[in-house]
């Protein structure tokens, strides 16, 4: 049961909460509603994110990024990501976390920042035009960390259940 902590929920919510050190009332971007991206989004909980945006194809995902916490969700099937993400917020995110593993997502992401931008990349290597901006993640929280994680996890899933 505890397996899945040993990578997904280490790596998506060690992405928010130490890679990024997201701060309280920042916005985080979200690409891919797996086992990843649903970590960050209870990682962005945790760090009261004020924004936090799942983009994400398949509904039944979206709906769950919802109740994990997301304020936002977009289906790319709907346009542009890159359009969708500026109606939200017209300066841009301050973090955005690609899970997806599809370089076509990737390209795109440099467009959802604003200045003080910051991007990180699980699952590939990004292509050089693109690194340039951009910095690469391959986890988060290690091991010794975990106690860590399972407790701010706790506190953050008593707080979704006090606010719903």
């Amino acid at each position: 049961m505890l397996g899945p902590l040993g990578c997904g929920v280490q790596t998506g919510a060690g992405a928010v909460m130490r890679s990024f050190a997201a701060p309280a009332g920042s916005s985080v971007l979200i690409l891919g509603g797996g086992s990843v991206g649903l970590s960050a989004v209870l990682g962005a909980v945790v760090q009261g994110c004020g924004h936090i945006i799942v983009v994400e194809p398949i509904a039944a995902r979206r709906e769950l990024a919802v109740r994990l916490g997301a304020t936002h969700t977009i289906d790319p099937a709907a346009g542009a990501v890159s359009e969708q993400v500026r109606g939200l917020l017209p300066q841009g995110v301050n973090f955005a976390l690609d899970t997806t593993g599809h370089a076509g997502v990737l390209a795109e992401a440099i467009h959802f920042g604003g200045a003080d931008f910051f991007c990180a990349v699980h699952g590939y290597d990004a292509p050089e035009h693109v690194a340039a901006r951009m910095e690469l993640l391959f986890g988060g929280f290690k091991g010794a960390s975990l106690p860590t994680l399972l407790r701010r996890a706790n506190r953050a899933i008593e707080d979704l259940k006090k606010n719903r």
